[in-house]
């Protein structure tokens, strides 16, 4: 069976049409954990808490979330695997994910890998996930996201501010003032 084509993506029921909605509302995030109350997210130190914010994190900010999409959290000691799958920006022989990790400790989210399905590149899912990420970071008060993207890929990581980071080889970076900065603005630019 062959990928369908981008027309064809673009074409079928329930794709999305025109401008992408807004990114991040700052005025919509909560200012209290999801579970327990408490003043700052800091305290999601169990996978269930981080399974709530992440959820609540790709419902707000990323347009193909369906409450039906696996959102897989798993933890050995101390360092915490969340892998989510985008079931609507499938087809049959690709999905769409992103699969990162974090240590609450360092307060770095590392992103392994992200792959978006070929019939829906260069219309902005890829972009809208790594956001959508963002936005669960910033809730979970991680200091930074760093990568170690494909030469190929470093276009599209500069596009969304990531930089090179000064301190290792091949990593790129985005810190929680500029990834928190460019949602805001994103979210603005939209709206404007």
């Amino acid at each position: 069976m062959t990928a369908p084509t981008t027309e064809q993506c673009r074409n079928r029921p329930g794709a999305s049409e025109g401008p992408l909605p807004a990114i991040f509302d700052p005025s919509r995030m909560p200012s209290s954990n999801l579970s327990s109350g408490k003043s700052h997210f800091r305290d999601a130190t169990r996978v269930s808490d981080v399974h709530d914010i992440s959820r609540h994190a790709l419902t707000r900010t990323f347009p193909w979330f369906d409450e039906t999409d696996p959102i897989i959290v798993e933890c050995v000691l101390e360092e915490v695997r969340l892998f989510y799958i985008c079931r609507g920006r499938a087809n049959s022989e690709e999905r769409t994910f992103i699969d990162c990790r974090f240590h609450f400790d360092s307060r770095q989210l590392w992103i392994g890998s992200i792959q978006v399905a070929s019939c829906y590149r260069s219309n902005g899912v890829g972009a809208q996930l790594v956001r959508a990420t963002e936005a669960a970071a910033r809730l979970l008060e991680m200091r930074e996201i760093r990568l170690q993207p494909r030469p190929s890929a470093i276009g599209f990581w500069e596009r969304l501010q990531y930089v090179a980071d000064p301190r290792a080889v091949r990593v790129m970076w985005k810190d929680a003032g500029r990834f928190a900065a460019h949602q805001t603005r994103a979210s603005q630019d939209v709206r404007g």
